[in-house]
């Protein structure tokens, strides 16, 4: 699941690009994309939603951006806990959930493999925060029907 998100978020040009992308940095570049980063929080999600209700802005790209972020992270936020027992309660999900999505938007700061947009980061930890609901409800589901099964 990491590889993939990785793939889709960092590594999602074609090779070639990618390539020119890598071979162009330079360490002066980063003040050039600092300036271009949103840390503005909602300011993405604002326009967004005003270039939909304007209709000047495709609604795929409107509906990749806002609920790609979103979906993307479900998954996160839904086998941490079944992965371990230290990521069972929703402050750590959401906790790790930033330090790993502010890794990436870092990373994509650093190198111009993307942009910065600190509204990423909200969509993606909101993601998480989902699928650590649906892990819990799933939870509770299971856990009735086998102590309904047991006292059977």
């Amino acid at each position: 699941y990491v590889i993939l998100l990785i793939k889709l978020i960092i590594f999602k040009y074609p090779r070639a690009m990618m390539r020119a992308i890598i071979l162009d940095w330079d360490i002066s570049n980063i003040s050039r994309h600092i300036q271009s980063a949103n840390f503005i929080p909602f300011l993405t999600i604002k326009n967004y939603l005003n270039a939909y209700r304007l209709n000047s802005l495709s609604t795929m790209i409107i509906f990749k951006n806002l609920v790609g972020n979103i979906v993307a992270f479900i998954p996160f936020g839904f086998l941490l806990p079944m992965i371990n027992s230290k990521f069972k309660k929703l402050k750590v999900i959401l906790i790790n959930a930033a330090i790993f999505t502010m890794s990436i938007e870092l990373f994509q700061l650093i190198t111009n493999l993307g942009e910065f947009d600190v509204d990423d980061i909200i969509l993606n930890v909101f993601g998480a925060m989902i699928g650590y609901l649906v892990y819990k409800s799933g939870s509770f589901i299971f856990y009735k029907i086998i102590k309904k099964d047991k006292t059977s």
